[in-house]
């Protein structure tokens, strides 16, 4: 544990924790070493475990009835995921979850968490952590809320550029990856990318992007 303990430190969840209170609330989850696109958590299993992400990347997948992919979210180095449905008492998750590289995840049981003596501060932890989820989703529902491809792609963009504090970022995505994240047709959207480019608004290399 001690080549993740920085890691760990950091993670939302443990907040104003000390450094032996998390090594004994941690000593038992498991760390998973996960290839690229293999399954995390799938759909329709038990909603039991929190994900801490400690090297690599995941992401949050919704499919529908006929295999059409949407990704809800990408979740890099030091996040967590899958705390809204343990909370919320879900039984079976919505949604899946897998690798995006090959990663190293570690599984936790939050209602051990509660019962390790930590409670309160796990509590105050968690309510922060659903927080800002909140302001995540939020700010996806805007992106989604715009009619045409061109507007969902600078509303995303923009605010990558926001949350990078530059006119240059990368982001997690790669084109199907950015096309299942923006519910859009890929060709659509790779078109739309080459007329904001030739407008002058964008430029681009693969996953990193420019704000003109």
């Amino acid at each position: 544990m001690d080549n993740y303990i920085d890691i760990l430190l950091k993670l939302p969840l443990f907040e104003g924790m000390a450094q032996d209170e998390l090594m004994r609330l941690t000593a038992t989850a498991p760390r998973t070493v996960y290839n690229a696109g293999e399954a995390v958590f799938l759909s329709g299993e038990e909603a039991k475990y929190i994900g801490a992400v400690l090297e690599g990347s995941a992401m949050i997948v919704k499919e529908d009835f006929y295999g059409n992919r949407n990704i809800l979210a990408a979740v890099g180095q030091g996040q967590v995921f899958g705390e809204a449905f343990v909370c919320a008492g879900i039984r079976e998750l919505p949604v899946s979850v897998f690798a995006a590289e090959r990663s190293v995840i570690m599984l936790m049981d939050y209602n051990s968490i509660l019962n390790g003596g930590s409670s309160e501060r796990a509590v105050y932890n968690m309510l922060r952590l659903m927080a800002r989820k909140n302001i995540f989703l939020n700010g996806k529902i805007e992106i989604m809320s715009k009619r045409s491809i061109r507007e969902k792609l600078l509303t995303y963009l923009s605010e990558e550029a926001r949350r990078s504090g530059g006119r240059e970022f990368a982001i997690p995505f790669n084109r199907q990856e950015l096309a299942d994240f923006l519910s859009v047709d890929r060709s659509a959207m790779s078109t739309e990318l080459g007329r904001l480019r030739r407008d002058g608004i964008i430029d681009f290399k693969k996953n990193k992007f420019k704000i003109l």
